[in-house]
């Protein structure tokens, strides 16, 4: 029992980082984002979650083992993205430069 908490303890500490990471990757990709008049929501989350999984490739390729699969951790990403996005929405943090 102890061993499957400390196990669940790494894992919830691998995805508060992970998180974490991609706020600040979802900032920068609003912060470059093109004053166009075009909106760019689909393009800005492709690069958030080619970013993390350019990350996970890299650390996988250097033999470090992932503390949960790779479709979970791209499954958790883009589900983070959705809510990060629509919470700084929600706070008027991100300002349309599409508008």
């Amino acid at each position: 029992m102890l061993e499957k908490l400390q196990k669940a303890r790494g894992i919830l500490g691998f995805l508060v980082e992970l998180i974490q990471h991609i706020m600040d990757f979802v900032k920068i990709a609003e912060k470059e984002d093109a004053e166009d008049g075009q909106k760019h929501g689909a393009e800005k989350k492709k690069v958030v979650i080619d970013l993390i999984d350019t990350v996970l490739e890299a650390l996988e390729e250097n033999g470090v083992d992932l503390p949960i699969k790779r479709e979970t951790i791209m499954n958790v990403t883009d589900k983070v993205i959705d809510i990060a996005v629509a919470f700084y929405n929600a706070i008027n943090f991100f300002r349309s430069k599409s508008e």
